[in-house]
């Protein structure tokens, strides 16, 4: 395990406070955000309609939002009948994901022939100190 400099011990304590602090200033700012947006806004319109005039120009913009969810199972029952096929086509598109266990246990044969699909590149990193088990 490689150990830490001086330097590195006090980042990685800072990072640890400031992930502390992030964490509770966004659970304050959705707090905030729901019960202004409740009372501002009682009958929202869905998108970036909904303004309110705060002063000197400045307004208070909200875009509400609607989640949908499509239920697979219903969506390929819409995909298979034949007088609701144009409709499922016309709303539904077909995405593509990786599965990722199988595509790890590919050999390098198959890993060639998906290479153009498949682009890779490194996410942002995740640290985090942990705190020893007692």
């Amino acid at each position: 395990m490689t150990q830490l400099t001086k330097s590195q011990k006090d980042k990685a304590a800072r990072l640890t406070a400031i992930q502390a602090e992030i964490a509770t200033l966004k659970a304050e700012e959705m707090e905030l955000r729901k019960d202004l947006f409740s009372r501002v806004f009682p009958d929202p319109v869905e998108g970036s309609k909904n303004k309110a005039d705060i002063e000197n120009g400045y307004i208070l913009q909200a875009t509400h939002k609607i989640n949908r969810k499509v239920e697979q199972d219903e969506a390929q029952k819409l995909m298979d009948g034949d007088n609701t096929r144009p409709l499922a086509e016309k709303i539904f598109k077909v995405t593509y994901a990786l599965k990722l266990a199988a595509y790890k246990g590919l050999d390098d044969e198959d890993k060639k022939l998906a290479a153009a699909a498949v682009t890779e590149k490194a996410g942002t990193p995740v640290l985090e100190v942990k705190k020893p088990k007692h």
